[in-house]
């Protein structure tokens, strides 16, 4: 049984509306998710052009024509935007708002002067082209860390369907009106039944990129400290009684230190607690830039940090607890203009074959040895 190019037609129309109440749904479900608005956006505008040009015979020809495309238009520069800003690529609307007036004074030549429906699909189609192949690209190249796999798929589906745009070009209708589109033939029934399976599959890769994302934030959000993006204290405890069982198996010592910020209510006290938090971001910072490959830091307390260090003796741990010191007195964090200063005592500890907890008693007493000695200092456990 042949397939009927207007039902089909109106079909792309519900898909359409059905794929941008789902993008509704989902961007007030999940607004703040980077790309969500650029791409309901799309959806809904995509919707809007089925809606539009469902209305041919009715509206007349040169405003349906540069309304429904334009809003096409439209639709595939916001699918692009959202992809740089899923990708943390910089989000640029220039593309969008130069290429619109060419885009539609080709269309208005081609309808109200020479028309012609097969240049307007190739002006459509090549555009439509360069937007999802830009899309693809994007996916590809600027793929978020972790999501390299989903985002290939979603490139994927974005490639197919501008290839097709692309095919498409070569297989243009002849006629002049928009009525021309709905003719029986298989470019026409080709056409409409890639735009609802394109269209789905698109759908699909966008929810499953979303989801993917949000698992994997939910996965970092139970292992690191929100402030700071540190370890968090039940992940750093896990690293270190991995790291002591790894060091053990190949006859290393592991040594644990325990950094307390000196005064660090009187940073508070002084200049706020958003400048307080700054400072422990800096500190996090500053840590993190002197570790080694191998060795994990985690916010241990409020502002109490635990650097684990596998296979690392007592003058390894030292030299690097020097090298904290050294970093977090020398290096004031800045909140508001302002400069804050801390200091930091450290006390540290190093065996092998000895469990998490005795490390940790251990380095808290040379810990509080560092705090009465004076402050800003490193101390080492006793043997």
């Amino acid at each position: 049984m042949a397939l009927d190019v207007p039902t089909l037609a109106v079909m792309t129309v519900l898909v359409g509306a059905e794929i941008a109440l789902a993008f509704v749904l989902v961007g007030r479900l999940l607004g703040r998710q980077p790309g969500i608005g650029p791409w309901t956006l799309c959806a809904i505008t995509m919707a809007a052009a089925g809606l539009v040009w469902s209305a041919h015979g009715v509206l007349p020809e040169v405003v349906l024509v540069l309304v429904s495309n334009g809003a096409i238009f439209a639709a595939f520069g916001f699918a692009w935007i959202g992809a740089r800003e899923f990708c943390g690529a910089p989000r640029t609307w220039r593309p969008l708002a130069l290429g619109l007036l060419p885009y539609l004074a080709a269309l208005a030549f081609f309808t109200a002067i020479v028309p012609s429906t097969r240049a307007r699909v190739v002006v459509v189609a090549g555009t439509a082209a360069a937007w999802l192949l830009a899309t693809a690209w994007t996916f590809f190249r600027e793929a978020p860390e972790g999501l390299a796999v989903t985002a290939r798929v979603a490139g994927g589906a974005f490639l197919l369907h501008g290839l097709f745009q692309v095919a498409r070009m070569f297989f243009p209708p002849g006629g002049g009106q928009v009525a021309d589109l709905l003719r029986p033939g298989w470019p026409r029934v080709v056409t409409a039944l890639e735009i609802i399976v394109a269209s789905l599959a698109i759908l699909l890769a966008i929810v499953a990129l979303i989801t993917h994302r949000l698992v994997r934030d939910l996965g970092r959000a139970a292992r690191f400290d929100v402030l700071t993006g540190a370890l968090n204290r039940r992940a750093i405890e896990g690293e270190g009684e991995g790291a002591i069982r790894t060091s053990a198996a190949m006859g290393l010592p592991c040594a644990v230190i325990l950094v307390d910020l000196d005064h660090f209510k009187e940073v508070n006290d002084a200049h706020g607690h958003q400048a307080g938090d700054e400072a422990l971001r800096h500190v996090v910072a500053v840590v993190h830039s002197s570790l080694r490959k191998p060795d994990r830091l985690g916010r241990y307390g409020g502002e109490e940090f635990l650097v684990v260090m596998p296979g690392a003796g007592l003058e390894d741990a030292r030299a690097a607890a020097e090298r904290f010191r050294a970093g977090i007195a020398g290096s004031p964090a800045s909140f508001g203009g302002v400069e804050i200063r801390v200091t930091a005592s450290m006390g540290i500890a190093s065996g092998r074959g000895v469990d998490l907890a005795t490390l940790l008693s251990r380095a808290d007493a040379a810990l509080y040895r560092a705090k009465d000695g004076g402050r800003d200092r490193v101390i080492e456990a006793a043997a």
